[in-house]
């Protein structure tokens, strides 16, 4: 049996938040859905502060993520 452990995981870093893909779903959102420049990807990671990161979450869960 799998388990599904989210397709998003979400680290808070102070005044940033990181939001990181966990699969192919969540990697193709990013980049075709999300509007974003090179400077706020920190590896696989988009980097948000930590003001819009609640609202950023909250999109993402009524698209149909999860976040971990």
């Amino acid at each position: 049996m799998t388990t599904h452990s989210g397709d998003f995981r979400i680290e808070n870093h102070g005044s940033v938040c990181g939001f990181t893909p966990l699969n192919d779903d969540a990697r193709h959102f990013l980049r075709v859905a999300v509007e974003t420049e090179s400077w706020q990807w920190m590896g696989n990671s988009l980097i948000l502060d930590h003001r819009v990161a609640v609202q950023f979450r909250e999109q993402l869960i009524e698209e149909g993520f999860s976040c971990v």
